[in-house]
């Protein structure tokens, strides 16, 4: 799925969909986990850094979890980073 974008980031932030995500795996589970903590602004950042393997994501510690946030621009909001690097896609 390398190289494929399913979701853009518009110049106002927001992020759409370019097309139907697939039902399996890939951009599409990391997509729906970032929806299940309220983190899903941020899919398009994830998709365009190249976050799009739920397995690896799921594996990381807190520090790694820190190196995505900076990367995909969470850092930004320090509420949403904290919340990412706490907890990953877990309930906090």
């Amino acid at each position: 799925m390398r190289g494929r974008r399913l979701f853009e980031l518009l110049p106002d932030g927001r992020t759409v969909h370019k097309e139907a995500p697939p039902d399996n795996g890939g951009m599409a589970a990391v997509a729906e986990a970032l929806g299940r903590i309220g983190l899903q602004s941020y899919a398009a950042a994830f998709d365009s850094e190249g976050y799009d393997d739920i397995e690896f994501l799921l594996g990381l510690d807190s520090a790694e979890r820190a190196a995505v946030a900076t990367a995909t621009g969470m850092d930004a909001k320090p509420g949403h980073a904290g919340k990412w690097v706490k907890f990953g896609f877990g309930e906090p």
